[in-house]
């Protein structure tokens, strides 16, 4: 599946099944839940000017999919395992990229080679509403306990 700029997606954990999602309590967490058809969970994406992707939040067009860490800091000397993902107003760019061993699925990791190895990850890949969506060292998705929780399925949405 090729991605289109401007194109708009659902972003489905494969481990989990859950969709990345805007939460509507605050406007900040990002976690994983179930399908509502919300636009919350519908991610326009972009391009930035040096070719990362962008992800736009369709119901907050101002909110834009990013990090926490610590107040505003997201760099290199910060970003570890379990760095949350957060809505965030600048956009920042993201590596987006089919996995190496099951190409229909892709890997996202941040950002702009800081930490090439820190992939979004659905938190130990649980279907459960509220799950956290945070980076983490990437895992191969072979062996003996496969788990595909930095796997995801873009589903084009109108």
């Amino acid at each position: 599946m090729q991605l289109n700029e401007g194109g708009k997606y659902r972003l489905i954990n494969v481990e989990g099944g859950t969709l990345l999602d805007l939460s509507k309590t605050d406007d900040i967490s990002i976690v994983g839940w179930e399908n509502n058809e919300g636009d919350n969970q519908k991610w326009i994406l972009g391009k930035n000017a040096t070719g990362q992707w962008t992800f736009r939040n369709v119901e907050r067009p101002t909110i834009f999919l990013g990090i926490t860490t610590f107040p505003g800091v997201a760099n290199s000397a910060t970003l570890q395992d379990g760095t949350r993902l957060a809505g965030v107003p600048e956009p920042i760019g993201w590596d987006v990229w089919p996995d190496d061993d099951d190409p229909v699925y892709f890997r996202i990791s941040r950002p702009g080679g800081f930490m090439p190895d820190l992939n979004v990850d659905l938190a130990n890949g649980k279907p459960k509403n509220g799950t956290p969506i945070v980076l983490w060292t990437k895992k191969p998705n072979t062996g003996k306990k496969v788990k595909k929780n930095q796997l995801w399925i873009f589903q084009s949405v109108i």
